[in-house]
């Protein structure tokens, strides 16, 4: 938890400066709401401190035999209720030495109890000094034009109510509301209004600060969203479209049209990959965009499909080239082949109970190729699967998924796709 302090400045006509301050002001550890009592007691009770006009205090000379209620240059009074009044600051006159100025230091604290942050209160409303020090002047002023060559500063107490045009004219210069963060080499961290020599409007931030944008409901963009420095990388948007490009590529487009709704990857089909990853595989999905393959599971495929692994269907497969009445061989297990599909037909020897495992059946034909894909389906419910894929052969076995016992001497046809 944090805890935040709080001083009070005070300086006199001739030149007398004390101090007062509270140390642990509000402790978050100990409460975050605290009762006009309560403040009035932490004000009056902060003790006499060695004077620091800086916003860190190094915590030195203290009299805690002395306190703010003690002092005769300012006193602090609660008016309203002990639990949401108000207090007041008066200055004194009983002293010929009387108080020139004050100031709160201590943003937290001042910030909800609205009085002003490390800003000077001067108890006389206008003073003209002869020396170097400044002017001060308190009160409405009402002016045609000001110019000001050094520092305009608003207490965090003040209000802006009305609007503040900038005017865009023919004198040809920037206009610009700048944020400089001077912790170091003084530098622009954000700016936003007008360069003349570009004639943009624009909000820019430097590259050595972060520069966050929050809690938007919407950003309403014309045309594009572009990668500083690199204008060929960003998102792009037209009527009903969007599309993500990189390097002058776009690698994709979402698109409501009356022909119909689209999300394209790709549409200028160069040599992109698209790839689908998951938690075991980096390759559960490839489409090579050069060789115009697809691979499942398969990061360089060598067919237009190559599965790695198991394939599974619930219902049929229909394959573009089929097999003829001439391709179903004998009981014994003879294969006679068709371009690239063939038909087997077995006969059981003996009962197959549910979700057993056949033994392999092994398959020659010249059409198989070591780089072949084997794709097999039954005129029974069973699951097939083609393995060990070799020059002339393959093997399979299949699973019995009927949900019974498929008896001795029934008769299975297998059909093959060789791809």
């Amino acid at each position: 938890m944090s805890t935040f302090d709080f001083r009070i400045l005070l300086e006199t006509i001739g030149g007398q400066k004390t101090s007062y301050y509270s140390s642990s002001f509000v402790d978050t550890s100990v409460g975050l709401v605290l009762s006009a009592s309560q403040v009035y007691n932490r004000i009056t009770g902060s003790v006499s401190a060695s004077y620091q006009n800086q916003n860190t205090f190094s915590g030195s000379n203290f009299n805690k035999n002395f306190t703010f209620k003690d002092n005769t240059l300012l006193s602090a009074s609660l008016s309203g209720s002990q639990s949401t009044g108000s207090i007041q600051f008066t200055a004194l006159d009983t002293n010929y030495d009387r108080l020139l100025r004050y100031k709160f230091i201590g943003e937290k604290v001042t910030n909800v109890l609205g009085l002003p942050s490390n800003q000077w209160v001067y108890v006389d409303q206008i003073r003209l000094p002869a020396d170097d020090e400044a002017n001060f002047l308190e009160g409405n002023i009402r002016g045609r034009n000001a110019f000001f060559n050094d520092t305009i500063t608003f207490a965090n107490t003040s209000n802006v109510n009305s609007d503040i045009p900038f005017l865009i004219d023919a004198t040809g210069s920037d206009r610009y509301i700048k944020f400089v963060d001077d912790r170091g080499i003084p530098e622009v961290a954000l700016r936003m209004g007008y360069d003349v020599d570009s004639d943009v409007y624009e909000i820019s931030g430097s590259d050595n600060f972060t520069f966050d944008i929050g809690n938007v409901h919407n950003l309403r963009i014309t045309d594009n969203i572009l990668h500083e420095g690199d204008n060929d990388t960003g998102i792009s948007f037209l009527p009903d479209l969007v599309s993500i490009n990189a390097g002058g590529i776009e690698f994709m487009r979402a698109q409501e049209a009356d022909i119909g709704n689209t999300l394209t990857f790709n549409i200028a089909n160069k040599d992109v990959n698209f790839i689908v990853e998951s938690t075991g595989s980096s390759k559960m999905l490839f489409v090579d965009g050069g060789t115009n393959r697809v691979g499942i599971n398969k990061a360089a495929p060598t067919t237009t499909l190559e599965v790695e692994g198991d394939i599974s269907a619930s219902g049929g497969l229909t394959l573009g080239k089929t097999s003829t009445s001439s391709d179903v061989a004998s009981s014994a297990g003879a294969v006679t082949s068709n371009n690239h599909s063939i038909s087997h037909t077995l006969t059981l020897n003996a009962n197959l109970t549910d979700d057993a495992e056949h033994a392999d059946v092994v398959v020659t034909t010249n059409k198989c190729l070591a780089t072949s894909v084997v794709v097999g389906v039954a005129n029974a419910k069973v699951q097939v699967v083609p393995h060990t894929i070799a020059a002339g052969s393959f093997k399979f076995f299949f699973v019995n998924k009927s949900g019974a016992q498929i008896n001795d001497d029934a008769t299975i046809v297998f059909n093959f796709s060789l791809i």
